[in-house]
């Protein structure tokens, strides 16, 4: 009789559990064979610089902290094992200083703090950590990255390396540039013309190379003068052909020709608008705008051609739109702002939304 108590109560109890079972693995067929989510959703209300009943500039759009962020679609079977033995931790930022968007919509992040540089496929939604950084070698302090549209690679700058790699569209390490001329690489940018602009903050210069990896020439050195420079960090090009340095503990941005003949500077150390404490990365819309991250105002700064302000957005903080010690920037041809905040370990996307043009609510993918 106890026998048969004991099995009732444990069949009851079974039979209770079924339904939590069976209301799970349905949830699992369902996560795991949904289409793709989109990967920013925009805030309602949005938020807009700047701020009404001023006419709208830029709409935040998102932000994305690591692979998590990709909302990858798993497969049921895939569901399952994680489920049955416990899934791994999703990759994550430690840092983030150099940010590009590469054709195909692929995300590069680079991370001086894991030591690698993320890879982010926007479309597949797949993700990878790399650390080969070709010769032998592994990246150490991987800082600054630049596509270059001639070469079909993403150029990555190591400071601790001492060299810049060139990574397939898929990652793999190819030609190493650099290698016993370059002491601390930071920023890195290309010309239309291929050449390669490498910032090197402990030489205060910036070094050029074409593509094959030939060094072509040396601007600048220590000092406060036209084309000097004082601990330089970043470098753009822009579509006139301009080299743009940002001259760090000069607090300006410094503007050169591709052959190296100072063309002009804007800003001074300062708390006005449009004045510096720290310009670190420094990007170039279609337009001719100027961007330029300053690290100690926890902003960016938007310029035109000319260097006069058009606006700043951010400030110190971990909410939309505000940031902690932000360091690269990024703008790509559909309008986005791509913005590494460092301390903040994330990337945050702005759009610019402003001179009439429509208003696109569809950021995906």
């Amino acid at each position: 009789m106890k026998r048969t108590v004991i099995a009732s109560v444990v069949d009851g109890r079974r039979a209770r559990r079924r339904p939590g079972r069976a209301l799970a693995l349905l949830a699992l067929i369902a996560g795991g064979c949904g289409s793709l989510q989109p990967i920013f959703v925009p805030p309602d209300p949005p938020i807009v610089w700047p701020s009404p009943p001023d006419p709208p500039r830029f709409r935040w759009v998102g932000e994305i902290d690591g692979q998590e962020d990709l909302r990858q679609p798993r497969s049921f079977w895939a569901s399952m094992t994680s489920w049955i033995a416990g899934a791994e931790p999703p990759a994550s930022f430690a840092s983030a200083h150099g940010v590009a968007l590469t054709p195909g919509n692929v995300l590069w992040v680079a991370d001086p703090e894991s030591s690698v540089v993320h890879r982010l496929d926007l479309e597949t939604r797949s993700y990878d950590a790399l650390g080969d950084a070709g010769g032998g070698r592994v990246f150490t302090r991987p800082i600054g990255l630049a596509w270059s549209d001639a070469e079909q690679v993403l150029l990555v700058s190591d400071r601790a390396l001492g060299t810049v790699t060139a990574l397939s569209p898929l990652g793999v390490p190819g030609r190493v540039y650099g290698a016993g001329e370059l002491s601390s690489p930071v920023g890195v940018a290309v010309g239309a013309d291929g050449r390669i602009y490498v910032v090197d903050v402990k030489a205060h210069d910036v070094k050029v190379f074409a593509p094959d990896g030939t060094l072509r020439g040396t601007f600048g050195g220590r000092g406060a003068g036209p084309g000097q420079f004082n601990y330089p960090t970043y470098v753009a090009c822009d579509a006139q052909g301009r080299v743009l340095v940002s001259d760090s503990l000069n607090a300006r941005i410094q503007l050169l020709a591709p052959d190296g003949r100072v063309l002009g500077a804007w800003g001074t150390r300062g708390d006005a608008p449009g004045d510096f404490s720290q310009p670190k990365g420094i990007a170039c819309d279609r337009r001719g705008r100027v961007f330029v991250v300053d690290s100690h105002f926890e902003n960016v700064q938007v310029f035109d051609p000319g260097g006069r302000l058009l606006m700043a957005i951010g400030g110190e903080g971990t909410g939309p739109g505000e940031f902690w010690l932000p360091v690269g920037v990024f703008v790509d041809g559909e309008d986005r702002v791509w913005i590494a905040d460092s301390f903040n370990r994330r990337v945050q996307v702005l759009r610019y939304i402003g001179e009439g043009e429509e208003k696109r609510q569809e950021d995906a993918p």
